[in-house]
């Protein structure tokens, strides 16, 4: 989701010093909405270079920019995006398991972990679920979830948030 993916970028330039990029992948244009910049203008923010809205055939030219860090929104499951994920390093995936959402975001983690083979390749992340929620998933897909905390404000990451989300880096 933007909101932790904004709040891993600002630890990783603030807290770790360095150069961060946060790329939204073809998506709904939530990064655009922070600055005038539009038609998928980069823009830099709070220590962070924001590129929203990108196209597939503009990441090579990005990643050959000398970031040391870039964090990719992918948003939703498509083709393109399954393939930027399965090129990171760190693949989280976040979701909800509140009870209008769990059984989706269930049915795309499973899906995950068929078509790539994997299990322990990707960080299933939670958003503000309760330690039973974060069992009862964790037994019935075998596999590690974690509960993100909230975080107020994303652009300035606080210690407490800032232990949990270099747990992710």
């Amino acid at each position: 989701m933007t909101h932790l993916s904004i709040a891993l970028a600002n630890y990783a330039a603030k807290w770790l010093n360095a150069k961060t990029a946060l790329i939204e992948l073809e998506g709904r244009g939530a990064l655009a909405a922070l600055s005038a910049a539009k038609d998928g203008n980069e823009f830099f923010y709070e220590g962070v270079t924001y590129f929203p809205e990108v196209s597939v055939q503009d990441l090579g030219m990005i990643y050959s920019m000398g970031f040391e860090y870039l964090i990719l929104d992918l948003g939703t499951d498509s083709r393109a995006s399954r393939a930027e994920l399965m090129r990171c390093n760190g693949k989280l995936i976040v979701g909800s398991l509140c009870p209008w959402r769990k059984a989706g975001y269930y049915d795309y983690m499973k899906r995950l972990q068929e078509t790539t083979g994997y299990r322990d390749m990707f960080t299933f992340l939670a958003l503000f679920e309760d330690k039973i929620e974060i069992k009862r998933c964790r037994r019935t897909l075998k596999a590690q979830v974690q509960s993100v905390p909230f975080i107020a404000d994303p652009f300035h990451v606080k210690d407490r948030e800032a232990d949990f989300l270099h747990t992710l880096i």
